[in-house]
Parts: C-alpha cells; sequence; structure tokens
C-alpha cells in the first residue's frame, strides 16, 4: 500500500507557474527585471506592457536560454514586439477574462488542488518602493492576491481534506530582505501551525496521518532553511527549456540516467517557447504547442514507475493541468508502486514504517 511509502517516491502532480491566472493587468514589471525593460514600460506602457504579456504567456524571455526569464536587451524586445505584433491577439492577452485560456494556469488555487494537483510553485515577490509588508506572487507582472490571502486558501481546502498532503514550493524572493522573509515565515507558521510537516519527519502517508501532518513547505533560501525546522530544502526542478515535444522527452530520459535526487525533485513537462520559435510560428501559441505535445507527453507518462530506483521520477507538472487526463494519469502511476522497495529509503533512520505495520 502506498501508505506506507515514503512519498519522495510516490507520484504526484504539479502546477507549473501556479498563480498566473491572477495576474495584475495595472501592475508595474517586477523590480527584478532590468532598468532598461522597467524604463520603456514606463515610457511606453501600451507597447511594452502586451509585449511583456506575451512574453508571460511563453514563459520565456528573448536571451534568457537557461536561466530565469529576462528581457536583457533592446534588440530583443523590438524582435520580440514584432512577433507579438503579428500575432491575432487583442493586449494584454491572456488578462482579460475573454483570454484567459492561453494563460499556463487558469485554475485558482482551490480548482487546482480540486483537480489533484499536489505542488504548487509559489513565485514570491515585495513590490519595490512599497512601505507596506504584502507579499505578492510574481511573473515578471505581480498578482492581484497577496501570498497570505493564498495560504489561507489552502488551509481552508486542507482541513475539508483531512488526508491530503500538498507542497508548497516557495521560490524567487524578490525584493524581500531579512526582516521580509522572517515575516513570510512567520505567517506560514501562523497559518498552518502544526499542519507544517518538519523537514526531520519521514513522509509517509501514515505517519503525516498520525501526526496531523498536511503540508511540507520548500523554501529556495538555504538561511532560513537552517534556522527554521519547518521548512524543507528547495526542490529541484527538471526545466527542459524545449520547444518540441521529442527533445523534452529526450532531456527528462537523459536526466533519469543521470539518476534521481535522494527526496523531492519535479519533472517539468511543460514546453518552452523561444524567439526563434516564435518568428517561425508567428500565430502559434504556447497553448497549442502544449496541446499538441499531449499525446506523446502521455504515452511517456505511462511508461514511468514509482520508486526509489535511479530512473524513477517524484512530481510530474506542467502547464494546462486542467485539460485531458493529465492528473490522472500521473496518480495512477502509484498503481505500480512496490511497497517494500519504497519503504527502504536512504537514512530514514529508525523512523521509517516498514510494510508489515498494522
Amino acid at each position: 500500500m502506498t501508505l506506507f511509502c515514503n512519498i519522495y517516491f510516490l507520484y504526484s502532480t504539479g502546477s507549473h507557474d501556479t498563480m498566473t491566472y491572477c495576474l495584475d493587468k495595472t501592475s508595474t514589471v517586477s523590480g527584478n527585471e532590468s532598468k532598461l525593460v522597467k524604463f520603456l514600460n514606463k515610457c511606453m506602457p501600451c507597447i511594452v506592457h502586451p509585449i511583456i504579456m506575451k512574453c508571460l504567456l511563453s514563459g520565456k524571455w528573448p536571451g534568457s536560454e537557461g536561466k530565469e526569464p529576462r528581457l536583457q536587451s533592446c534588440p530583443s524586445l523590438a524582435l520580440w514586439g514584432l512577433s507579438y505584433l503579428c500575432q491575432e491577439v487583442t493586449p494584454p492577452l491572456g488578462i482579460q477574462n475573454k483570454d484567459q485560456g492561453a494563460l499556463p494556469v487558469v485554475l485558482t488555487v482551490t480548482e487546482q488542488l480540486e483537480a489533484g494537483v499536489r505542488y504548487l510553485d509559489f513565485r514570491i515577490a515585495h513590490k519595490a518602493n512599497d512601505p507596506s509588508m504584502n507579499l505578492y506572487f510574481v511573473h515578471m507582472v505581480y498578482t492581484t492576491v497577496t501570498v497570505q490571502d493564498i495560504l489561507w486558501e489552502v488551509l481552508r481546502w486542507l482541513e475539508t481534506h483531512p488526508r491530503e498532503v500538498v507542497i508548497l514550493a516557495c521560490r524567487n524572493f524578490d525584493g524581500l530582505t531579512k526582516r521580509l522573509h522572517c515575516h513570510l515565515i512567520s505567517c506560514i507558521k501562523e497559518i498552518f501551525q502544526c499542519k507544517l510537516c518538519p523537514r526531520n519527519v519521514v513522509p509517509t502517508l501514515r505517519t503525516m496521518w498520525q501526526r496531523g501532518h498536511q503540508v511540507i513547505v520548500s523554501y529556495e533560501e538555504d538561511v532560513e532553511v537552517e534556522e527554521h525546522c519547518e521548512l524543507w530544502p528547495a526542490i529541484p526542478y527538471w526545466w527542459g527549456n524545449k520547444t518540441a515535444t521529442r527533445a523534452l522527452i529526450q532531456y527528462l530520459e537523459r536526466m533519469k540516467r543521470m539518476g534521481r535526487p535522494e527526496k523531492f525533485f519535479v519533472a517539468g513537462i511543460n514546453l518552452t517557447e523561444n524567439l526563434r520559435y516564435i518568428l517561425v510560428h508567428p500565430f502559434g501559441s504556447l497553448k497549442k504547442m502544449t496541446f499538441q505535445s499531449l499525446p506523446c507527453l502521455k504515452i511517456w507518462i505511462k511508461q514511468q514507475y514509482p520508486g526509489p530506483k535511479k530512473e524513477c521520477i517524484n512530481i510530474i507538472a506542467g502547464d494546462f493541468i486542467g485539460n485531458g487526463d493529465f492528473v490522472k494519469d500521473v496518480i495512477e502511476l502509484n498503481t505500480k508502486i512496490n511497497t517494500p522497495l519504497c519503504c527502504q529509503s536512504k537514512g530514514s533512520g529508525t523512523n521509517t514504517i516498514s510494510s508489515s505495520a498494522s
């Protein structure tokens, strides 16, 4: 039974860019973007802002290969703008309700949880020149909702689903000072309290149910993780940065051959548009690209096996997670589980629960 297995070795589903469903169309550009982008957006918002929104939907800035997306140069901005203007869309793309289907995620957090998503990709930021302690989610621009609001929303869902476990991947932290980190961590502790699973607990479902733990918080800031036992280290994300399904699958297979991390990790099945792809496919979209890839990715997903072996995968995350059978296909992989094997986790010591436990 999966009840006794370490959840490092079980399959769960995740949403990539979880909070893009509530981006603020009036928001300023993130303080972590280049001065050039912020200057152009300030001087020509009617032109630059729609281009930024297009870049958000593709998940890619020109010239950002291998790094977090960032718009870096004026020529790149001009080319990206040209490719944007070639498309039959009305700016700001994906922000108005009628265009929301183009966003990587259109479901609210509660709807994602109801759909079966258990890994949430939270990119957190503090607005520049904001005197308040309010924190927002960020994807080049800020969201309309605060981090605190969403944490309360997650809690409300968990209270009505006492046997569910969610992983909150907190990352980016644009503009967060030590004081703001302390504020965020205090909010997390205050909201979830005993539902937080400390990192010294071996996270089998049985153990977490017995102790009332339902939330695992990974935190992409090593100093804070060391100071707070309720925080888990950052969860690695296998990001292929590919425009083609075959190339993405080859990347994931190559990562599998290198061996899985010992604990949690994410295999991203999200494709990424780059500048060349946009120029060659001026009437394409991230949604169209993703939907075309689904049949091949569905076959690949069904071929996976859970467990601690080198080639096994843990969390699978993607865009447009509310479409098709993605969640169902991933969860069904847990029926292949080899319980005695999965209960043998490295370094789990005496806390490991064997398959013979009652």
